[in-house]
């Protein structure tokens, strides 16, 4: 259940790595990748986005960049427009994909 580098890749001792995701949206994975990186004996230097969905910059322990940001509203359950006219809910993403 946790990030792991692939079969035969490593990184050499202190390797400058800079993670670039297609978006940032909670952060999570970038956190996780940045953890993985350094359970390798790597140090990230840097984390970018092409698109941040509202990602504060502190939110990394190393500088940040997106090429684009968009402010995505979110709600409560309690306050979800959508769960108040009883429309079904979808999780889009990679991390919840199902299998091919």
């Amino acid at each position: 259940g946790a990030f792991a580098l692939r079969r035969g890749f490593r990184l050499e001792p202190d390797a400058a790595v800079a993670i670039v995701e297609d978006v940032f949206t909670t952060g999570k994975s970038t956190r996780e990748v940045i953890e993985t990186v350094r359970f390798n004996a790597g140090r990230v230097v840097a984390v970018g986005s092409i698109v941040n969905r509202g990602v504060e910059s502190e939110a990394f322990p190393v500088p940040s960049r997106s090429l684009l940001s968009l402010r995505v509203p979110s709600w409560t359950a309690e306050d979800c427009p959508l769960c108040a006219r009883n429309l079904p809910l979808d999780s889009p993403g990679s991390r919840w994909a199902a299998p091919r």
